[in-house]
């Protein structure tokens, strides 16, 4: 299972996207501007000795297909990338020794969150992505009613992933970017409801 850097609680609350650590394998540190920086490592330069390397405007270009405001409210942008067995999980077993990313979170009344995020590496595609994310899921113990199918939200053609994950209603919609291959597109939604997924889904789209 990939490791997973949580975002940082809200003044007075939980974080509302704590429970997706185990769905989102993804919205590490990259996903909170709370999170603490990284050393200063050179995205040009190969992963080295590291799990995970991550700061806001790391890899800009994949941060430009984050939307800059969500809701209403701005987003804190970072990006960055896994480069170790233990952060990269199963995707390494499939080849990938890169793993770049980047993303945003949203935070609605607690519970709600999204988050929305970009992945990157070559042959990555959103079929081995969410394989991926669902194995994480079904290997929690304190996650039930795991299902993943095709689903058309938005006018998108992707996959869904949802379950009850730590007693909060978690989906993950997962669609490859048409014009840009090896880069995958990801809303990741804690209690919230199909109306803000369909529109999450439509703002990452967009961009």
């Amino acid at each position: 299972m990939l490791r997973v850097v949580t975002p940082e609680p809200r003044r007075g609350g939980r974080p509302a996207v704590t429970a997706l650590l185990v769905l989102a394998a993804a919205l590490l540190a990259a996903c909170s501007a709370a999170a603490a920086p990284s050393p200063s490592f050179d995205p040009s330069t190969p992963c080295g000795d590291t799990d995970v390397q991550d700061r806001p405007g790391f890899f800009p270009e994949l941060e430009s297909l984050i939307p800059e405001r969500l809701f209403d409210e701005t987003l804190a942008r970072r990006s960055g990338r896994y480069c170790s067995q233990k952060t990269i999980g199963l995707l390494y077993e499939r080849g990938v020794r890169e793993l770049r990313f980047a993303g945003a979170s949203w935070y609605g009344e607690d519970p709600e969150g999204m988050a929305l995020a970009i992945y990157a590496a070559p042959g990555l595609d959103a079929a081995v992505l969410a394989a991926s994310f669902e194995a994480g899921a079904r290997a929690e113990r304190d996650t039930e009613l795991v299902k993943s199918a095709p689903a058309r939200i938005a006018g998108i053609d992707a996959i869904r992933i949802d379950a009850y994950v730590a007693k909060r209603d978690q989906s993950v919609i997962v669609w490859d970017d048409p014009s840009r291959p090896g880069v995958v597109r990801v809303v990741i939604a804690s209690d919230t409801t199909p109306e803000r997924i369909e529109a999450a889904v439509a703002a990452l789209a967009a961009r």
